[in-house]
């Protein structure tokens, strides 16, 4: 029962944070250098508002951790496990331990560097106050966990005539973001704004030419995928009455790049704000068009959701495909044309089919 204790609770806090581990993982895992790794961990050390949010980050991570598995063990699938309240909590820890270093593998893994970073250079506070707090958080989140247990009860998932369908944490989030567009809105946008800087951040510590950044924006702009599906949705259920009345080419494109525009104006600030001392003013207004560009392209590909059954793959073909046309240097200008030419496409007719 250990073992399946383990697997069963392992798993689905793999998949609720599948989107955010594949991101981390492709932006400072596969093509970050260890040295810079060690450079962000030596910096997290020196600067104290750096240390303390990233004590603030294992925070918050961890709460979101609990707070699923809090809801997890109520699902009926995982009943059998109320077993565990008869265990004493040093036999429970035993068996929850490998569960929670698995599902905090990523933090855990980065908290070495910094720990690593910190003995190399002497940092002997940190180091250990670092080591203190994340022995606290786990033992916190372990104690909770076992009250949790303790207090275990079936939840009927029947009221009245209507069935309560419980949706995994990471489905759930997206539609509360739904309900909650200015909430939507306000996450798609500090993340991109802080994943978008982090590559200006990287690229000029050296090591790196420009199709970095183009990368850097390729990924910011995929951060803004929810945002433009929920838009796509809305147009196409609640708005097709007006969609569908002759508007002019013209008009349409006027409207749709108003709209775009504004969203994405704060990632254009900080474009001309980090590469304009650097680069110059056209080589930032390039990249505001290749900006422009791809959210452009991902707003097009959004409005295919309502025509093909196989959309799921659209956005994984055309992130690579993307990815490799940056690799080859495809010229900026070029890039951004392809998906602008998809956009007319799907707008050039006065009536939506």
């Amino acid at each position: 029962m250990n073992k399946l204790f383990q697997k069963s609770f392992t798993i689905p806090f793999y998949k609720a944070n599948m989107g955010f581990f594949i991101l981390t993982t492709l932006v400072f895992g596969v093509f970050m250098e260890m040295r810079q790794h060690l450079m962000i961990a030596e910096k997290i050390l020196e600067r104290t508002a750096w240390f303390a949010s990233f004590l603030c980050l294992w925070i918050l991570f961890s709460a979101f951790q609990f707070s699923f598995y809090s809801k997890l063990i109520q699902r009926p699938n995982y009943w059998i496990f109320s077993k565990l309240a008869f265990l004493s909590f040093p036999k429970y820890c035993k068996r929850l331990i490998p569960v929670w270093i698995s599902n905090h593998l990523f933090p855990l893994f980065y908290a070495l560097i910094v720990l690593y970073q910190g003995i190399f250079l002497r940092f002997w506070e940190r180091s250990i106050l670092l080591l203190t707090f994340i022995f606290l958080i786990g033992f916190v989140h372990l104690y909770l966990g076992f009250i949790e247990i303790k207090k275990f009860k079936i939840v009927s998932g029947v009221s009245g005539k209507k069935v309560k369908r419980k949706r995994p944490f990471i489905v759930w989030f997206y539609f509360h973001l739904q309900e909650e567009r200015p909430l939507l809105l306000l996450l798609s946008k500090l993340f991109s704004l802080f994943v978008l800087n982090g590559f200006f951040y990287t690229y000029y510590q050296g090591g790196y030419d420009e199709r970095w950044l183009l990368f850097g924006m390729l990924i910011t702009s995929f951060i803004h995928f929810p945002l433009w599906l929920d838009k796509s949705e809305f147009t196409h259920r609640k708005l097709s009455i007006f969609n569908n009345l002759p508007f002019s080419l013209g008009f349409k494109l006027k409207n749709e790049l108003r709209t775009t525009c504004i969203f994405i104006l704060p990632e254009i600030g900080l474009m001309l704000f980090q590469g304009l001392e650097t680069w110059g003013l056209w080589r930032c207004l390039i990249w505001a068009i290749y900006w422009i560009g791809l959210n452009l392209g991902l707003i097009s590909m959004c409005r295919l959701k309502f025509q093909t059954s196989r959309f799921q793959l659209l956005p994984i073909w055309s992130f690579f495909g993307a990815f490799l046309a940056i690799i080859y240097s495809t010229p900026a200008l070029l890039f951004a044309l392809i998906p602008f030419a998809f956009f007319l496409h799907q707008i050039r007719r006065p009536y939506l089919n």
